[in-house]
């Protein structure tokens, strides 16, 4: 039973890394592309779309940006955790997580 749930929890973080997460602000000027362990994967700045000589600002969004998406990656671990222990349950048992909601 404890090497199934090794396992289980290994395909769960390889799971979490092949997901790619996008986020954009201010309309595309600022987009971060991170997966669910969550590990950024890039930063990208349009610097059409952004004065990048406005230090304030341009850090603000990549604080902004960067937060969110750590909040869209945890979302996503919890739903994919949520599933995964769902169908670990025996049959009739998936609804257990009822109880602590």
């Amino acid at each position: 039973m404890l090497a199934n749930f090794e396992e289980q929890q290994k395909k769960m973080q390889e799971s979490f890394r092949a997901i790619e997460i996008i986020n954009e602000h201010s309309s595309g000027a600022i987009r971060v592309i991170s997966n669910a362990i969550p590990e950024l994967r890039s930063i990208s700045i349009d610097r059409s779309k952004i004065d990048i000589n406005n230090e304030e600002e341009l850090e603000d969004l990549l604080i902004v940006t960067i937060n969110e998406i750590i909040l869209m990656a945890q979302a996503k671990q919890a739903e994919l955790s949520q599933k995964m222990l769902s169908e670990m349950l025996p049959p009739g048992m998936g609804n257990l997580k009822d109880l602590f909601s």
